[in-house]
């Protein structure tokens, strides 16, 4: 069942306006052209891994005859688990455990299946995303590798603005030649790199 979102994100920005002008200079006229590049990106980072990456709180029903083992959460990574209810009864936080991804049933300490019809889970799953403030990076941030994939895709928009669509190469008397990336039938995203980094963050899609 596709989890319910109670409290959605603040925001899903995954990198700021400051942190890209201090990666790739980002020389835009306007900070809202920057942002709206940042959207994109974000936007596309999200589609791309099937997921969410901001802090929210969900709730989500389970159908045990279906799921007797480890239940796969659909946020992740998993902060705080709200309530379980099993059955229409509260369960101790003795009951169950999370790996971050998954919820376990626990009995005498170890883990076990799940028993009964019917389980509904409130949690909150996310990373706490970029901002400008400075100060300490706070637990549960979003990781690096995606804030980079963010930062390279508004990159990649900017550069498209600025060249020949479809423009792999060229080469200017008395100053030089420049090659460009061009997104090809394998690519499914306009920057390799990009792609790669967020490879790891995907979700599966389920029909």
């Amino acid at each position: 069942m596709t989890a319910t979102v109670l409290i959605p994100p603040a925001s899903h920005r995954l990198t700021t306006v400051t942190r890209a002008r201090e990666m790739f200079g980002f020389p835009l006229e306007s900070d809202r052209a920057a942002w709206l590049l940042i959207d994109q990106a974000s936007a596309t980072a999200e589609r791309f891994c099937n997921r969410t990456f901001g802090r929210q709180t969900l709730r989500e029903r389970f159908d045990l005859c279906r799921s007797p083992d480890g239940l796969a959460l659909e946020g992740s990574p998993v902060v705080e688990v709200l309530s379980i209810v099993r059955d229409g009864v509260a369960l101790a936080v003795d009951d169950y455990e999370v790996d971050g991804v998954a919820l376990h049933a626990v009995r005498n300490g170890d883990r076990c299946g799940w028993y009964g019809r019917t389980l509904t889970v409130e949690y909150v799953a996310g990373y706490v995303l970029p901002d400008d403030e400075e100060g300490p990076i706070p637990a549960g941030m979003l990781p690096a590798d995606v804030e980079r994939a963010v930062m390279l895709l508004a990159n990649a928009s900017l550069a498209g603005r600025q060249r020949e669509a479809g423009l792999k190469s060229e080469s200017v008397e008395g100053v030089g030649s420049f090659s460009y990336f061009v997104q090809g039938a394998n690519n499914a995203l306009p920057d390799p790199e990009a792609e790669s980094l967020l490879q790891r963050h995907r979700r599966p899609f389920l029909g």
